[in-house]
């Protein structure tokens, strides 16, 4: 799969430690020393022709009180 519906998941955390566990894995590095980080692309799901080579892609977020400028990337 090329991109991941988070919303769609009944435990998301599990999803998110996965992808945590696999990169630990790959990189011999410790699972404790990893942290998240996101990125905002300029295009919608329907437009991802491959997967990162690092990480995951994933769509359907639900923000509460901003939203997001897909021209920037950041959230106003």
């Amino acid at each position: 799969m090329i991109t991941y519906w988070v919303s769609a998941f009944f435990f998301p955390q599990g999803f998110m430690t996965a992808a945590m566990q696999t990169y630990s894995r790959r990189t011999h590095i410790a699972i404790d020393t990893l942290m998240f980080s996101s990125e905002i692309r300029p295009y919608f799901k329907d437009e991802v022709t491959e997967g990162p080579k690092d990480g995951v892609n994933i769509h359907g977020l639900f923000i509460q009180g901003c939203k997001c400028n897909m021209k920037t990337g950041y959230l106003e």
